[in-house]
């Protein structure tokens, strides 16, 4: 989970046999409360990036623990429109690596995906319920960020892959062979696409 989100854990206590003890007081514990803390109904708070080790206690007996990793916070954020906004369309983020991260926006276009533990910089791909499926690219590398889809946008990497005789599709599929332009590259091309459209 990210910073500031929070995880509900749950825990059974069973005897010997198997079979469920009602009664059975459950102590929660985090080994590492600067990354998270845990309270006593068992939800654990996301402090600082890091690992840490959740067990529940009851009856004298310690769960095996369980490990929660806590990555830094962030986001990214845009508007999906081809005039009109895209609402209800289907949004999924990709990273340097490949990692996905999906969403829907809402009824005047707008999106919110998480990118905690991502790698920048991030492809996105907006599949409207009727119509062709828009893209963009970040133009810049931090895991917090505005990505903005319109057809602008989409002529900008759709042009990139095009010039390597590539397409967008690919690119999405397989990020770290065929990587998104990077910034630099993102404002030539829309210098260029800007100047061209005009």
């Amino acid at each position: 989970i990210q910073v500031g989100q929070t995880q509900q854990y749950t825990a059974t206590a069973k005897d010997a046999g198997g079979n469920t003890l009602t009664g059975v007081t459950i102590t929660w514990a985090s080994s590492a409360t600067g990354v998270a803390t845990i309270s006593s109904a068992g939800l654990a708070s996301a402090v600082a990036a890091g690992s840490t080790q959740i067990t529940a206690a009851g009856g004298g007996v310690t769960s095996s623990p369980a490990a929660l990793t806590v990555t830094p916070a962030g986001s990214v954020t845009g508007t999906a429109a081809t005039g009109a906004p895209l609402a209800n369309a289907t949004v999924t983020l990709v990273d340097a690596a490949g990692v996905t991260r999906s969403g829907t926006t809402a009824a005047d276009g707008t999106f919110t995906l998480l990118t905690g533990g991502l790698t920048p910089p991030f492809m996105v791909k907006v599949q409207p319920a009727s119509g062709n499926t828009l893209y963009s690219v970040s133009a810049d590398a931090n895991a917090d960020s505005v990505i903005n889809v319109d057809p602008l946008t989409d002529l900008i990497i759709r042009s990139w892959y095009s010039t390597q005789g590539q397409t967008v599709d690919a690119g999405v599929a397989s990020p770290a062979s065929l990587p998104p332009p990077t910034p630099v590259q993102v404002q030539l091309i829309s210098n260029v696409v800007l100047q061209v459209t005009q």
